[in-house]
């Protein structure tokens, strides 16, 4: 039995040590992510300028995001996010926001979508195929834009771990986060 004990504690150790985070993997976060005129194709010269703020659960298959602006030539007359259209290419609009934001030029939108497989595809999102952009009456076609775009650490960008969830295991877009290697 005396040698049996040894064995069994390792076992034990290695057991609990190989036990993975629920979260790795699962929510993956790049907060204030830049958006503006420069990232329109062709670039736009606007003063306009936001940042944002996606998460996206991959269990769920539930993406949320939170635009922020400031500076437009006028109030946003539509929003929304295009695909496919990695950094430097236009896209088509595949999810349409024409209300619940702010009519003005500065101001903030938060929306939740969910990755069906059909107009937003997953691994299409995890490859940074798809931008938001914000249209103005000035830009109709856009005056400025942010690509949705999830970075490992050893990219300099941050793919993170949540660990506040609200009560149904939803990220709070206001929740405290760690880094994490992916």
């Amino acid at each position: 039995m005396r040698k049996l004990f040894p064995l069994l504690l390792l076992s034990v150790v290695l057991l609990v040590s190989c036990k993975k985070d629920k979260y790795a993997n699962v929510l993956l976060v790049h907060k204030f992510s830049p958006v503006d005129g420069t990232q329109m194709v062709p670039a736009k010269a606007v003063t306009g300028y936001g940042d944002l703020d996606i998460i996206y659960n991959k269990t769920t298959k539930v993406l949320n995001f939170t635009v922020r602006w400031q500076l437009l030539t006028g109030a946003p007359i539509g929003i929304g996010i295009h695909g496919l259209g990695p950094l430097g290419v236009n896209a088509g609009l595949v999810q349409n926001f024409s209300s619940g934001y702010p009519a003005a030029t500065s101001g903030s939108f938060s929306n939740t979508l969910l990755v069906d497989g059909a107009a937003i595809k997953e691994a299409d999102l995890l490859r940074g195929a798809y931008y938001l952009a914000i249209r103005t009456a000035a830009n109709p076609t856009g005056e400025i834009r942010g690509q949705m775009i999830f970075y490992k650490e050893d990219n300099a960008t941050e793919i993170a771990r949540f660990d506040l969830l609200d009560d149904l295991g939803n990220p709070s877009m206001d929740a405290v986060f760690d880094r994490v290697k992916v």
